[in-house]
């Protein structure tokens, strides 16, 4: 399993980290960057998201 994971702060100066799954393995930090601000503009998210603090791809192997 691969997801995207963006952290942002908050109004309320707390982190908020939000999954994407199976993001596109050609995505670029640009595109990342625009996707977050879009998700930052659309105000929808309480307390409110300020700004990216980090992204990263993350690869789990779920076998055991």
């Amino acid at each position: 399993m691969k997801y995207l994971r963006l952290t942002f702060r908050t109004a309320d100066d707390a982190r908020k980290s939000i999954r994407v799954p199976d993001p596109k393995d050609s995505l670029t930090p640009e595109q990342i960057q625009q996707a977050a601000q879009a998700m930052i503009a659309a105000d929808v998210y309480a307390p409110a998201l300020v700004e990216l603090v980090d992204a990263d791809i993350v690869t789990v192997d779920d076998k055991v």
